[in-house]
């Protein structure tokens, strides 16, 4: 059976990048099997063309998600993006991601034009290709426009992401808690949809001559509680996140989380920057 070897990711993080363009070549080149959140799961792929593979089904998750992440990173103690570091990177184009896939969440910022500081919020809207809505394109349409204008706006509010977001899921989910709406969305149902598709692809690989190893590239959430202190300290984590899903989520919801499905497989972690 193939070693699966998982690679957290911290979305945004300039640190990883080298990492992660040679897990993309060594999959190009057919050394190894690489999977990566944020992408469709094909079942049907065929095993000889390389390339990355997709672990999820976007169709069903990834709008909701994305939004919910954007709340999620919003809930932060900083009043201002300039004030975050690089946790505020992962936040706005988390948050411009999921404005670009959910036209309510979109007409609600629009609420906040009359700001003072909207209109820098209002230069990063331009010159997007809505048709082709992924992480990977916005983080470069933000580098990309951030180069033209000086860098990131560093005036907004967090306050107007959060309150932006939990507008949409408000309107969105009547009378359900907005907590149990993040958990289940950005954690729980992706999840578990994730571990049925690498299970799929596990069985795909499991009579091939060659044996390959299977990488997952997935964020550094997906894998706690079970991430080491060493672990986490090397990725840099903000400790509102660890605290959020050793206690909140593990605590509500045990048992249910990627690696807790993980138990009879041969997997390990690995983090290099």
């Amino acid at each position: 059976m193939s070693k699966i070897v998982f690679h957290p990711d911290i979305h945004g993080d300039s640190r990883f990048f080298v990492r992660n363009q040679e897990l993309f070549q060594m999959s190009m080149d057919g050394k190894i099997y690489l999977m990566t959140e944020s992408l469709d799961y094909n079942r049907d792929i065929d095993l000889n063309n390389h390339g990355v593979v997709g672990l999820e089904d976007l169709g069903i998750h990834f709008n909701y998600c994305i939004l919910c992440t954007a709340y999620q990173t919003s809930l932060v103690h900083f009043n201002l993006l300039y004030e975050g570091g690089k946790h505020s990177k992962v936040c706005f184009s988390t948050f411009l991601c999921a404005v670009f896939s959910n036209p309510l969440l979109k007409k609600i910022t629009e609420n906040y034009a009359t700001t003072e500081w909207y209109s820098d919020f209002g230069f990063f809207l331009n010159d997007f290709n809505e048709n082709n809505v992924t992480m990977e394109n916005v983080v470069r349409h933000i580098q990309n426009r951030g180069k033209a204008r000086g860098g990131l706006p560093k005036n907004i509010p967090f306050s107007f992401i959060r309150d932006s977001c939990e507008e949409f899921l408000r309107k969105t989910f009547v009378d359900i808690p907005i907590e149990d709406i993040i958990i289940k969305k950005t954690l729980l149902e992706r999840e578990h949809t994730m571990y049925h598709n690498l299970q799929h692809f596990i069985q795909r690989t499991r009579f091939l001559k060659e044996k390959k190893e299977i990488h997952i590239l997935i964020g550094a959430g997906h894998l706690m509680p079970y991430l080491s202190d060493k672990q986490l300290s090397i990725l840099d984590v903000d400790p509102f996140f660890i605290s959020y899903h050793a206690d909140t989520v593990f605590k509500k919801y045990p048992n249910q989380r990627f690696l807790d499905y993980m138990n009879d497989e041969n997997y390990e972690i690995q983090i290099s920057v």
